[in-house]
């Protein structure tokens, strides 16, 4: 499953960001935080914000926030759709990552391949992602190009055509990526059958890209009606940064996208996770898994959710995937139960999310003895609760770490298109620092016991080779 918070998981979102279609798994994946604060600010006192965005809404609905950074003759623009894998209906799964697709079809004005000639025709880099909770398309290009991308993107969103011959070439293309990503991977094929014991019905326990058996009976009027129902530029946010200047993007923006109509858009109605009212255990086997896993996951609130919990999650996040930590200390170099040992806190969804543990054994250990000692070290924490100093440090480091946000040209539109999408604001963004800075360590003890104690439920996995052996 995908990892990270809403902010910090942007620096491995953005190493990763070719059409990004499933869950990222945990397994081998380090859960890097990325939070985002000057490095010189000191503890204590209030932010005065991150990016210092400027925003207008057009006539239209269409948000443009405008992040101005001169440091290199460059701009990004990515715009994002309030639309994802969790908005489809039964039995159309995977409509969302499929129009993704489609948007590099054809417009009234331009063929089939057109806009990736003309992006990369100026020097630019493209592409977008799905998730569950939104769509987004991106292009980094020099400073001048900006009005050229922007025309594209409206083009797009205004103009596209559905044609059966795209259509039906992308559905091949889509298929063979399910079997690349879901069919032929053993860890993905597992989250298949273990996301449904934490979400149940809710779409989040279900693949973003959609069952194979959906995707091959999409139609290409499936397609256009996803697109009517949901594209529009009241449904949109638009991020700019770079070396701009604010009230020109405005302008520009107002020029181009100012033109295309509003419609109405279908308020989301999805009913949240229900409380996980017993433990759940998943064994999977596969020939093509090479080393047993282990993936114990609670259902926590993500942080639009609840910001206290989820901003005392976070830190808890950053003080567990510590190497000098208890669990890995103890786990894997003390008592060498595992290989690998870390934490994911998916903090960036609208909705109920996962905390997790995933663990690689070593070869003969059973995963079920492994499970029950760690379980014993995680009660015992909660019992303990983490130390003053391991908090302090751990909190730092989340508050030193945002330079890299602040500088960077892509994690403006990164950080507020994702923000924005599951429901924050621009203030929760700017004011993330000074709120992760009020969380006490009280507050961290009591997630300890709210969400890991002894009355908690959880689900467990096991992800086996085929021909494990029951240890000796």
């Amino acid at each position: 499953m995908r990892k990270g918070l809403v902010w910090m998981w942007i620096l491995i979102a953005l190493c990763v960001m070719a059409l990004v279609v499933v869950r990222f798994t945990p397994y081998g994946s380090k859960f890097k935080n990325f939070p985002m604060v000057n490095k010189i600010m000191t503890l204590g006192k209030k932010s005065s914000g991150i990016f210092h965005p400027q925003v207008k809404t057009l006539s239209n609905g269409l948000q443009v926030i405008v992040v101005e950074n001169h440091r290199a003759p460059l701009v990004n623009h990515i715009i994002w759709y309030r639309v994802g894998s969790a908005d489809e209906e039964g039995g159309k799964t995977g409509i969302a990552h499929f129009l993704e697709h489609l948007m590099f079809g054809p417009t009234l004005t331009k063929p089939r391949g057109e806009y990736f000639r003309d992006i990369e025709s100026v020097g630019g880099t493209m592409n977008a992602f799905t998730s569950d909770d939104y769509t987004a398309y991106y292009a980094s290009v020099a400073k001048d190009h900006l009005q050229f991308v922007m025309q594209l993107e409206a083009d797009r969103l205004k103009n596209i055509q559905f044609e059966q011959g795209f259509f039906d070439s992308e559905k091949k293309v889509i298929l063979e990526e399910w079997n690349f990503r879901i069919g032929d991977n053993p860890e993905q094929k597992f989250n298949s059958q273990f996301l449904p014991t934490l979400f149940k019905t809710h779409p989040y326990g279900r693949e973003i890209i959609g069952l194979k058996a959906d995707i091959a009976a999409l139609t290409m009027d499936d397609a256009k009606a996803f697109h009517e129902k949901w594209y529009a530029p009241n449904n949109a946010i638009l991020v700019v940064s770079g070396d701009v200047v604010a009230e020109e993007v405005f302008s520009m923006a107002q020029n181009v996208y100012g033109m295309i109509e509003a419609k109405e858009i279908p308020t989301r109605s999805r009913t949240l996770p229900d409380p996980l009212l017993a433990n759940f255990t998943v064994t999977y086997e596969d020939p093509l898994q090479t080393q047993s896993k282990i993936d114990l996951a609670y259902l926590v609130p993500s942080e639009p959710q609840n910001l206290k919990a989820g901003l005392s999650l976070a830190i808890l996040e950053e003080i567990m995937n510590e190497k000098s930590f208890t669990f890995y200390d103890s786990m894997v170099k003390q008592e060498k139960w595992l290989l690998d040992f870390s934490v994911g806190y998916d903090a960036g969804r609208e909705d109920s999310t996962t905390f997790e543990f995933v663990m690689t054994l070593v070869d003969g250990k059973r995963p079920e003895d492994a499970t029950r000692a760690f379980k014993e070290k995680l009660a015992q924490l909660v019992k303990d609760g983490v130390s003053k100093s391991t908090f302090q440090d751990a909190k730092k480091r989340l508050i030193a770490s945002v330079d890299y946000a602040r500088d960077g040209l892509m994690y403006p539109g990164q950080i507020f298109g994702r923000s924005l999408c599951v429901g924050q604001t621009i203030d929760d963004v700017e004011d993330w620092p000074a709120e992760l800075d009020r969380i006490t360590l009280s507050d961290v003890n009591e997630a300890l016991v709210s969400y890991f104690g002894p009355n908690m439920h959880y689900s467990v996995g096991y992800i086996l080779p085929q021909a494990a052996q029951k240890a000796q």
